[in-house]
């Protein structure tokens, strides 16, 4: 076996041990509902970002653009998705900018997607805490702010019924 192998095994493995779920190791019951997050969250305070998501999908919900506007970070990272390796990069400077493509950036389908997230359900490496799989990213202690969100104007051909 080569070296290039090797590297590309390891970069892999260091992959794998970063990227768990908050919630991998937790077994959670019918009568139990509170997750207690795994040292892979340790920079990010788990309970506060199961509130910072929460907050999100309410503003999502009423179509509160300002409010969603003032949860990001800014300049924001927005991938317009298209199914293929990666989407088109578009960097939102401000608020204003962020209303004014609101709908854009939180088609029908993205808002769908939001809201069928459960809160809780909350992904933790290196790069911060998303949910819905990696559609919205945020960070943060004070406030916490979501520094990217992926747009996917539908569901993907495999997906369709």
């Amino acid at each position: 076996m080569n070296k290039q192998f090797f590297t590309t095994a390891l970069s892999f493995l260091i992959f794998l041990m970063t990227a768990m779920p908050c919630n991998a190791s937790q077994q959670q019951n019918a009568t139990s509902q509170v997750i207690t997050p795994p040292d892979s969250c340790s920079d990010i305070d788990y309970q506060s970002a199961v509130v910072f998501a929460t907050q999100l999908q309410a503003a999502v919900r009423k179509g509160d653009k300002k409010a969603v506007a003032n949860m990001a970070y800014y300049p924001l990272n927005f991938y317009e998705e298209h199914y293929t390796l990666h989407g088109n990069l578009h960097r939102v400077k401000d608020n204003r900018e962020f209303i004014k493509k609101y709908n854009k950036i939180i088609n029908s389908y993205t808002k769908s997607l939001i809201l069928a997230t459960d809160p809780k359900n909350i992904f933790c490496n290196y790069h911060g805490a998303m949910i819905a799989n990696g559609l919205v990213w945020f960070a943060g202690t004070s406030p916490m702010s979501f520094f990217e969100i992926h747009s996917y104007p539908g569901p993907p051909s495999w997906e369709k019924k």
